[in-house]
């Protein structure tokens, strides 16, 4: 099964307190989508320069994701942690594909934790 959704927040106009020559209001551009997690297995998302993506890290803390122009942020859905039902896999080559090679195995046996973050 495969679904694609393409998405855009447009800049709505929302009201912000904050103190300018005595007064109490000003209107500033906000982008509409709260703190939420992603249902499908991947989301690629293209920022603008803009930004506002924030990201909440291990430690509880939410981050801002800096826009890098050319780029793309990736981010693991929901799906996944139910396909591998919480559990940090083992990545490692397959063995046939090895078997074939004239060289030994590229690549180390990791967890996809680890390569991650690495």
């Amino acid at each position: 099964m495969c679904t694609l959704r393409l998405l855009h927040y447009p800049p709505t106009l929302h009201q912000q307190p904050q103190k300018q020559e005595g007064q109490q209001r000003r209107q500033q551009q906000q982008l509409g989508c709260g703190a939420h997690t992603d249902y499908g297995l991947f989301t690629i998302l293209s920022q603008d320069d803009i930004g506002g993506l924030q990201i909440l890290n291990g430690g509880g803390e939410w981050i801002k994701a800096t826009p890098i122009p050319g780029s793309f942020v990736i981010n693991v859905g929901d799906m996944m942690n139910q396909w591998k039902n919480d559990v940090d896999v083992v990545v490692e080559p397959l063995e046939s594909c090895c078997s074939l090679s004239s060289s030994s195995k590229k690549y180390m046996t990791e967890t996809a934790g680890e390569i991650l973050l690495s």
